[in-house]
């Protein structure tokens, strides 16, 4: 029961961030959105911060498990796919994408949620870079994944905010990669 009532709790954190934002959740909301104490809240994750530190290693952990349930990268076109897992009109991409994104604004105050972000960010560029380096043959993986993580974090926060469409945004990372060579021109016009 313990794992189950974090999971409800997270992502009751990750829906009322995804409507308010980090500088409106309460510990009291998060609670009655998951239908649980705040008690238990504080038994799980200490304090405030705790429970921002998992909710951001909660959504990159949802953004992992997506791709999961698709076979293996094989392709180049599969490393930008997983690229473009984090921009979509689904609901809770949409929210994953709210809590990151408020994360790493309130992070330039908070020196705690610097570091949590710092770790997840490092874990996503060495899984882009290891697709990379797998299935293409880019002179710098490490630098590139690098380039391309920053860029959809940057599209991200466009998309959210209604300057870019989902489709958009992929016409961006299509063009870079381009740019960056991992995409030959003839197939820059097949945006997924």
């Amino acid at each position: 029961m313990s794992d189950e009532a974090k999971e409800k709790i997270l992502e009751a954190g990750s829906r009322c961030v995804a409507r308010n934002g980090i500088r409106g959740l309460r510990v009291s909301d998060v609670a009655k959105e998951a239908g649980v104490s705040n008690g238990l809240i504080y038994y799980h994750f200490v304090d405030r911060q705790g429970l921002l530190t998992a909710m951001l290693e909660f959504v990159h952990r949802r953004s992992r498990d997506r791709l999961t349930q698709r076979p293996d990268s094989e392709t180049v076109d599969d490393v930008l796919d997983v690229l473009f897992v984090d921009v979509s009109e689904d609901q809770e991409v949409r929210d994953n994408s709210v809590v990151w994104n408020e994360v790493r604004a309130i992070a330039v105050f908070e020196a705690d949620l610097r570091q949590a972000l710092a770790t997840v960010t490092r874990l996503w560029e060495r899984d882009t870079a290891n697709d990379l380096e797998r299935l293409t043959s880019v002179q710098n993986p490490e630098r590139t994944a690098l380039v391309l993580t920053a860029l959809v974090e940057g599209l991200s926060s466009r998309w959210l905010t209604g300057q870019l469409t989902a489709d958009e945004v992929k016409e961006i990372i299509r063009a870079v990669a381009t740019q960056l060579g991992i995409l030959s021109t003839e197939r820059t016009g097949d945006a997924r």
